[in-house]
């Protein structure tokens, strides 16, 4: 699993992977890879809740006669054990909470000491907010 960090160099800030600079556009790549694994990883555990649920149901209307194969019953153990596993905030929340603590990272290197670039930092502030907003959503 790469190592990602942040840096001063030049003029500004620069976030590295691996110790080596990333483009902007490389960034954005890596944060859209991330939001559809975490949006996928997401999409697995509402079908996994649903396919325990079926198999619960299975179980409950099955003949006493002729119960369930055993790979069933281990394969709902298995779809259980991976529910219980799954983190109870979600992959969303902390993606977005990720994202508020990187912007106010960079909003703090928007102001020197003669020197501050308000405009920037308003555009930061308003991401900061629309994150915060979709973390009240994604408990």
């Amino acid at each position: 699993m790469s190592e990602y960090t942040q840096a001063v160099c030049h003029d500004g800030a620069a976030i590295l992977k691996d110790g080596v600079p990333l483009t902007v556009e490389q960034i954005l790549e890596a944060l859209r890879e991330r939001d559809a694994m975490a949006a996928h990883v997401e999409r697995q555990s509402e079908l996994l809740r649903r396919l325990v649920s079926a198999m619960r149901n299975y179980e409950m209307d099955a003949d006493p006669d002729y119960p369930p194969p055993r790979d069933h019953r281990a394969m709902m153990s298995d779809a259980e054990a991976a529910l219980k596993a799954v983190p109870e905030t979600s992959l969303a929340r902390l993606i977005a909470e990720s994202r508020i603590e990187g912007a106010l990272a960079v909003r703090h290197l928007t102001q020197g000491d003669d020197w501050e670039d308000t405009e920037l930092r308003a555009v930061i502030d308003d991401y900061v907010a629309g994150l915060r907003c979709q973390t009240e959503g994604h408990q």
